[in-house]
């Protein structure tokens, strides 16, 4: 077993920077400091900005946000509401740092049956880091971060790249509860909680907010061309825009997808969300729509 060649708090920072900076503008980072997160459970929290790298490769809105204040974390010790951001967050942070571990003496060998990370929770932050996220559900993303690496190297690497996010994993709280231990490989593959948890997704960045759903609504498989998603893409987003009732939908839909362990490619996933969202749309409106794509049309 080997602990990552760099500390938790460089690998922070370096999440941090990648996290506030979009393609023109800035977003809010705000670091709890070490005394602080024992009471708070996170790192940091933060805001993208709308023109995030995240919300367009996911190609979903930016979500809400939420103004965080002491009640949240009742039934515990409240902190201090001159200590929480002043502003509303859309992403909530507990970064960890990852044990690498191989050959068969460790505990997951049998499992993995590879070279595998491995990073431990405490059990009150996983309590509260839980609590938060079922609080915030509709509002803000809580994740456990950590990098699907562990040299120094390939975090220097990383930086220089701007792809400290890319290579790192967010995991739900929910998926951890009841466990200490999370094991994974890589970024975008199987995560595993310990010693009897189901297996999982290990989201990467891409992954991270899609967090919406909404009820199936055809078994049918939809082939789309070029065009058609961007379109698809941008009418859904609306459609969502124009109704919260649906935005709860696709949220509490998504999370049925994500339990259910579909493999699906990311593109795929949002362009059933997509579809999913203007026809339940039209539909409690009375209405009808198609999709035309170079002349064919595709009712739904």
């Amino acid at each position: 077993m080997a602990w990552a060649e760099f500390e938790e708090k460089e690998y922070e920072v370096a999440a941090a920077v990648e996290l506030a900076v979009g393609d023109t503008t800035f977003g809010p980072v705000f670091s709890s400091g070490q005394v602080l997160e024992k009471l708070l459970a996170y790192d940091a929290t933060a805001d993208p900005p709308g023109d995030h790298v995240l919300w367009r490769i996911l190609q979903v809105p930016r979500p809400a946000g939420v103004r965080l204040v002491p009640a949240h974390w009742l039934p515990s010790r409240q902190p201090p509401s001159d200590r929480l951001p002043a502003t509303p967050v859309s992403l909530i942070v507990q970064y960890k740092r990852p044990e690498y571990l191989r050959g068969a003496g460790a505990t997951q060998w049998p499992f993995w049956e590879r070279p595998y990370l491995r990073f431990s929770t405490a059990r009150r932050q996983q309590a509260t880091l839980l609590r938060l996220h079922r609080r915030l559900a509709r509002d803000a993303v809580v994740r456990y971060a950590a990098p699907a690496f562990w040299k120094r190297g390939e975090l220097e690497a990383a930086i220089l790249g701007r792809t400290v996010l890319e290579r790192s994993g967010f995991v739900d709280p929910a998926k951890l509860a009841g466990h200490r231990v999370w094991t994974y490989v890589e970024a975008g593959n199987r995560g595993r909680a310990n010693p009897r948890g189901r297996r999982h997704r290990f989201e990467t960045v891409w992954d991270l907010l899609r967090s919406i759903e909404q009820p199936r609504t055809s078994r049918e498989e939809v082939v789309l061309s070029d065009p058609v998603p961007r379109h698809l893409a941008r009418v859904g987003q609306v459609a969502r825009d124009r109704e919260p009732w649906l935005r709860d939908q696709i949220r509490r839909w998504q999370a049925r997808l994500a339990d259910a362990d579909i493999e699906v490619s990311p593109t795929q996933h949002q362009a059933v969300l997509d579809l999913a969202s203007v026809v339940t749309l039209v539909t409690r409106l009375g209405g009808s729509w198609n999709l035309l794509d170079a002349g064919t049309a595709h009712p739904t």
